[in-house]
């Protein structure tokens, strides 16, 4: 902090010494300090955007520690999940989840590690973890994990962000925080390049379901990489996640849906429609097989928990009660 201080003396216009500064305030748990000199930095260069996402994620951390309302509700939540765990485990359910019923990917960025050449620029791995979780939340069906919830959950675990190198007890706290996924993987800095190295893991199977490595320019490719790597995460999700719902109204050419917004339907969506086929005993378990494709359809408009839909082609009758799955098609940012 002294040397940085000293910086700034022989270069006060240079934002990244303020925010190198701000950083290191940070990490002493300085809020106040951190929130002024991130500001000195946008002084010196307006709207730059590491500084820019700096600033704005100091305000929310300093907003939450004055918001005493806010900070019992997260106490609160963590003790609910924990006791939720707790319950989980100590109780085997015999009801099925139904899997044509999507629910939200609720997703948990845990033991990021960075490798490879420090960058100059303190902040610079941050911003770039900020700007990938700000691009995955744009799509409806993907929550991201509120990092104040996370740190209160360590805490309460009396746990620390070095433990989470531990692939089983990443996954635990994955589970606590009710996090579907939790995503982990390095940046690593070497020559002129930058590049993410991203893993998905189903906390309940322990399965990767995506992995992702893309590469940029160190100098100008931070928000070019940031979004090809949420691209092509949001791309394999779709593949490995697939909208599910039923129809539970028809009427005319018109249907109703059990799933909405909240599990991430959209206007535009195409999706076929499955007929209803009897459940079959293979070893032991009862299968539902997928059913035969009888038509497709096209999301109009949405509602929290409902969707309406009209029908764009069918091979047969289409009734209460079939099956809907999205189709894998073209989106404005390419093929899935």
């Amino acid at each position: 902090m002294a040397l940085y201080t000293q910086a700034a003396l022989f270069s006060p216009d240079s934002p990244g010494i303020y925010s190198n500064l701000g950083v290191l305030a940070e990490k002493e748990g300085n809020l106040t300090e951190a929130v002024s000199l991130y500001e000195k930095a946008l002084e010196a260069k307006p709207k730059d955007p590491i500084a820019m996402v700096l600033l704005e994620e100091a305000l929310n951390k300093k907003r939450l520690v004055e918001d005493k309302e806010k900070s019992q509700r997260i106490d609160t939540l963590v003790a609910a999940l924990i006791k939720d765990y707790q319950k989980k485990k100590e109780t085997v359910s015999g009801a099925e989840e139904d899997e044509w019923h999507s629910k939200p990917l609720t997703l948990s960025f845990l033991n990021f590690k960075q490798k490879g050449i420090p960058s100059i620029r303190d902040g610079e791995d941050e911003y770039l973890l900020l700007k990938l979780t700000s691009k995955l939340q744009e799509e409806g069906n993907i929550r991201i994990v509120e990092r104040a919830l996370l740190d209160k959950l360590l805490e309460e675990l009396k746990l620390s962000s070095s433990d989470l190198a531990d692939p089983a007890l990443a996954l635990r706290v994955g589970r606590i925080a009710a996090a579907r996924l939790i995503a982990n993987g390095s940046i690593n800095r070497y020559g002129k390049d930058v590049q993410v190295s991203l893993r998905l893991i189903e906390t309940e199977t322990t399965a990767v379901k995506v992995t992702v490595m893309e590469s940029a320019e160190k100098e100008t490719g931070i928000d070019a990489l940031a979004e090809e790597v949420a691209r092509r995460v949001i791309e394999k999700l779709k593949v490995q996640y697939p909208l599910r719902g039923k129809i539970i109204s028809l009427e005319s050419e018109e249907l109703m849906l059990n799933i909405g917004a909240d599990q991430g339907v959209t206007s535009g969506i195409t999706m076929k429609v499955l007929a209803e086929v009897k459940p079959v005993q293979l070893e032991g378990r009862l299968i539902v097989p997928k059913g035969r494709e009888v038509g497709k359809i096209e999301i109009t408009s949405v509602e929290s928990s409902l969707a309406y839909a009209k029908i764009l082609e069918k091979d047969g009758d289409i009734q209460v009660g079939f099956k809907v799955e999205e189709l894998a098609g073209v989106s404005s940012q390419g093929t899935y």
